[in-house]
């Protein structure tokens, strides 16, 4: 949610007056949530304190007005309460042990901790990352007999998805697993460690799919001679040139279509 609304105001770096005071409204209402010692809703979740810090850091660059005197940028967060760990051998780990794959537990675990190396499961941050996620995992409540079947079910729909172009769907238990390395990235930075460079694949602001640009293209090459061979022999190509394309004074809207286009015209060139 956090992420949408900060999406929305994306949407708005130009000054809306509409805006300002609902967005007056909903950073009380953030810092109400996320920060102070009566704050409702703390958390250490990486991705929600970068989008609600993002919100504030958009606020105070464009609607000054709209940003409570109590936010002191960056903002303090508040600790979250303690999760409870799964280290090894407390029984409800093996309950939830598999959720947690070999790719993510090594390397995407494995690149909070700088001077891990692959496959060490002996060190101490690790370890206690791998607790913790499985904590997570546990405390939002994956259970084998809950969730075997429908997992086995999207496992096998995204095996059959591979050669299209459908979106990915990923398991319940590798979203929590996400979850929880959020919550451990958070609890890292709140130590002093540097922020993980933060993994977002999903595009908050909700891009509309871009307007098709019409450029009127003159033809390149005749369509004659017929024959093949005499056509590469003895053919004229007239490779259309950039300018040409984009002149001054046509009414374009520039993008990554028209961008594209143009590099690759000029590129022919």
């Amino acid at each position: 949610m956090v992420a949408a609304c900060y999406g929305v105001a994306t949407a708005h770096q130009l000054h809306a007056p509409e805006l300002e005071a609902t967005l007056r409204a909903y950073l009380a209402g953030l810092l109400n949530a996320f920060n102070g010692p009566e704050a409702t809703h703390p958390t250490f979740h990486a991705l929600t304190r970068y989008y609600v810090s993002s919100t504030f850091d958009l606020a105070h660059r464009y609607y000054p007005a709209a940003v409570p005197p109590a936010a002191e940028l960056p903002l303090n967060f508040t600790a979250a309460p303690a999760i409870t760990p799964l280290p090894e051998g407390e029984p409800r780990r093996e309950d939830v042990l598999r959720t947690m794959g070999m790719d993510f537990g090594n390397y995407t675990l494995g690149r909070l901790f700088p001077d891990r190396r692959n496959y060490d499961d002996s060190h101490p941050g690790h370890q206690e990352a791998t607790a913790l996620v499985l904590g997570v995992v546990h405390e939002l409540g994956w259970r084998p007999d809950l969730f075997d079947e429908v997992e086995h079910r999207i496992t096998s729909a995204a095996s059959r998805q591979q050669h299209t172009s459908g979106g990915r769907i990923d398991r319940y238990g590798k979203k929590y697993g996400w979850i929880g390395f959020h919550t451990m990235a958070g609890m890292l930075a709140d130590r002093g460690q540097p922020p993980e460079d933060l993994e977002v694949d999903i595009d908050p602001s909700f891009p509309q799919p871009p307007q098709p640009v019409l450029v009127p293209l003159d033809a390149w090459t005749p369509r004659t001679p017929a024959d093949d061979l005499e056509w590469l022999r003895h053919g004229t190509v007239n490779v259309v040139l950039a300018e040409n394309v984009i002149r001054p004074g046509r009414r374009l809207v520039w993008g990554p279509a028209v961008v594209g286009l143009a590099a690759r015209v000029g590129a022919l060139a």
